[in-house]
C-alpha cells in the first residue's frame, strides 16, 4: 500500500471506526483488560482472594467461547445485528463489570455475584467480538487492517491512562464510560454498513477454509497457550511481567499497523510465522540459561509474537469472509473461538503449574523445554505445509493483489492496472492522453448524466452514485470502484443497491445495459 494511499484511508476514517479499540481496553488478552478494573476496585475497597478471581476469569472465558459457538450457529440463519441490540450490550457489559469486580471488593457475597458477573461479561463480550467482526468484513478489507491493528495500540493507551487516575474516577470510566463508548460507536458502525450476500456454507467451502487456515490457526494457538503459561511464572514479579506484556502488545500493534500500512508489497503471513517461531523459541531459553529475573521479557516477548499472529489472524478472517463471501461469523468463531480455547488451557496449566515450578529451576528448565518443543511441531507444519495450500492465506492479505496466485480467493483485478498506472510515460504521450481526457472525459460525464435524465428515475441521483455507475459502465467492479473512489467496498455496495432501486433493476447486468442500449 503507498504512502498516499494510507493517508488517505486514515483521513477518511471517523473516531467510531477505531471504537474496538474501547471494548479491547475492556477485555483484552493482554495485562490490562478486566485486571484493571480489578486493580482499581483493590484500591478503593480492597483485595480479593486470587483463587476466587481465577475461578471466575475461567467462568468468563468459558461463557465467552460458549457464546461464539452459539453465535455461529445462529448465523447461518440471520448474521445482522440490530442496532437496538448493540446499547443492551454496552448495558450488559457495565452490569456485568460491576458485579465481576467492584461489589466483590466492596464487601458482597464474593463468588455467587462474582459468577454472575462473569456470565454476563462472557456472553456480552462474544456478542460484541462477532458484532465487530460483521463490521470489518463488510467495510472493506483494506479498512480492517488499518482500523485493527490501531484499535489494539489504541486499547492500550486507554488502558495505561486509567491507570494512573484515581481509583473512583478509573472504576467509573471501565464500568461506565468504556462499555456505553463501544456500544456508540458499533452503533455508529453498524448504521453506515450493509452486509453483503453471504453464500451458504457447504462441505466444500468449509473443507477449502478448514485447508487454508488450519495452519494459522495451528500457530495461534501455540504461542498463546506458551505465553499464557509461562505468564504464571513470572516469580513475583507482576509489575515487572505486565509493563513488559503491555510493551510487547503496543510494538505488536505498531509493528501490524506499519506493514500494513507502509509495506507496499504486503507481506507473507506464513513467512511471518516462521520468522516468529525461532525468536520466541530462543527466548524461551533464556530463563534457564540466565536465570529466573529474565521470566518477565521471556513473558513480553510472547505477548509480542501472539498479539502479532492474533491481529494478523483476525485480519485475515475478515478479509477471507469477505472476499470468499462467507458470513463473518463462521470464518471468525472457528480460528479466534480456537485461540481461545488455547489460551484458556494454558492459563489453567499455567496456574496450576505455578506452585512447583517457581521453587524447582529443573522443573522450570523442563517445562520450557516442552513449550519450546511445542514451537517447533508448530513451525515445522508451517514449513512443510503443501505450496497450494500456503498460497490460498497469503491471498487473503490485503497488501497484496493476489490474483497471479492458485489460491481460491476472489481478489480483484487491480495489480495490473496499478502496474500500468505506475509505467513510465513519454511525455509527449502524457501530453497527448492529457488532452484526450481533459476532452473525452466531460463529454462522457454530460452523456451520461443526460441519460440518466431521459430515464426519469424514480429519485434523484446523486453525485456519489453517478461515479460508482460511471466505474461501472468502464468495467470496474466493487473492489476497484471502492479503491478509485477512496470508499468502503461497502459503501459501493450500498450505493449499487440504491441505483437498482432507482432504475428499477436488479444485477449489474442490468444496470450496465440499461445504458448500453
Amino acid at each position: 500500500m503507498s504512502l498516499q494511499r494510507a493517508g488517505n484511508l486514515i483521513r477518511g476514517m471517523s473516531w467510531y471506526h477505531l471504537g474496538f479499540a474501547f471494548f479491547w481496553a475492556l477485555y483484552s488478552t493482554g495485562p490490562f483488560g478486566n485486571a484493571a478494573v480489578a486493580t482499581a476496585a483493590a484500591q478503593a475497597f480492597g483485595r480479593v482472594e486470587p483463587t476466587s478471581i481465577f475461578i471466575c476469569n475461567v467462568l468468563q472465558q468459558t461463557c465467552l467461547i460458549t457464546a461464539l459457538a452459539v453465535l455461529a450457529i445462529m448465523g447461518r440463519h440471520r448474521e445482522r445485528i440490530d442496532r437496538r441490540v448493540v446499547w443492551a450490550l454496552g448495558a450488559a457489559m457495565c452490569l456485568g463489570l460491576v458485579l465481576r469486580w467492584v461489589a466483590p471488593h466492596a464487601g458482597v457475597a464474593q463468588m455467587p455475584v462474582a459468577c454472575a458477573g462473569s456470565v454476563v461479561l462472557g456472553v456480552a463480550s462474544g456478542v460484541f467480538m462477532v458484532a465487530w467482526q460483521n463490521f470489518f468484513a463488510n467495510a472493506g478489507t483494506e479498512r480492517s487492517v488499518v482500523c485493527i491493528p490501531l484499535s489494539a495500540a489504541l486499547s492500550v493507551a486507554l488502558s495505561a491512562l486509567i491507570a494512573i487516575m484515581p481509583a473512583i474516577a478509573g472504576i467509573v470510566a471501565l464500568t461506565l464510560v468504556l462499555p456505553l463508548a463501544a456500544s456508540a460507536s458499533l452503533a455508529l458502525c453498524l448504521r453506515e454498513t450493509e452486509p453483503y450476500q453471504a453464500k451458504p456454507l457447504t462441505k466444500e467451502l468449509v473443507g477449502m477454509l478448514a485447508s487454508d487456515m488450519a495452519r494459522p490457526v495451528i500457530c495461534v494457538c501455540v504461542v498463546g497457550f506458551v505465553w499464557k503459561a509461562v505468564s504464571h511464572l513470572n516469580g513475583g514479579a507482576s509489575d515487572v511481567a505486565a509493563i513488559a506484556a503491555t510493551t510487547g502488545m503496543v510494538f505488536a500493534a505498531l509493528l501490524v499497523a506499519g506493514l500494513e500500512l507502509f509495506w507496499g508489497r504486503g507481506f507473507d503471513i506464513m513467512r511471518l510465522y516462521q520468522f516468529i517461531f525461532p525468536v520466541v523459541t530462543g527466548v524461551l531459553l533464556l530463563p534457564v540459561l540466565l536465570g529466573s529475573e529474565w521470566l518477565p521479557f521471556l513473558s513480553g516477548c510472547l505477548m509480542f509474537g501472539f498479539e502479532i499472529l492474533n491481529l494478523m489472524l483476525i485480519i485475515t478472517c475478515a478479509a477471507y469472509a469477505s472476499k470468499n463471501h462467507l458470513k463473518p461469523s463462521q470464518v471468525y468463531v472457528p480460528c479466534v473461538g480456537l485461540s481461545l480455547v488455547a489460551l484458556l488451557v494454558g492459563d489453567i496449566v499455567g496456574y496450576a503449574a505455578e506452585g512447583h515450578v517457581l521453587y524447582d529451576m529443573t522443573i522450570m528448565a523442563g517445562a520450557l523445554f516442552v513449550c519450546a518443543y511445542l514451537l517447533s511441531v508448530a513451525m515445522s507444519l508451517v514449513s512443510f505445509a503443501p505450496r497450494k495450500r500456503a498460497q490460498a492465506v497469503d491471498a487473503v492479505n490485503v497488501g497484496v493483489p493476489a490474483q497471479a496466485q492458485n489460491a481460491p480467493v476472489a481478489v480483484p483485478d487491480v495489480e495490473l492496472e496499478e502496474a500500468v498506472a505506475d509505467a513510465p510515460v513519454d511525455a509527449s504521450e502524457a501530453e497527448l492522453a492529457g488532452d484526450v481526457m481533459a476532452e473525452s472525459a466531460p463529454s462522457e460525464r454530460e452523456l451520461l448524466e443526460a441519460a440518466i435524465e431521459d430515464l426519469a428515475p424514480a429519485e434523484a441521483v446523486s453525485k456519489r452514485e453517478i461515479d460508482v455507475l460511471e466505474l461501472y459502465l468502464h468495467g470496474c467492479n466493487v473492489p476497484t470502484a471502492a479503491q478509485k473512489l477512496y470508499i468502503s467496498e461497502n459503501t459501493v455496495r450500498s450505493h449499487t443497491k440504491s441505483l437498482y432501486r432507482k432504475f428499477g433493476v436488479h444485477s449489474r447486468q442490468e444496470l450496465i445495459g440499461l445504458f448500453s442500449a
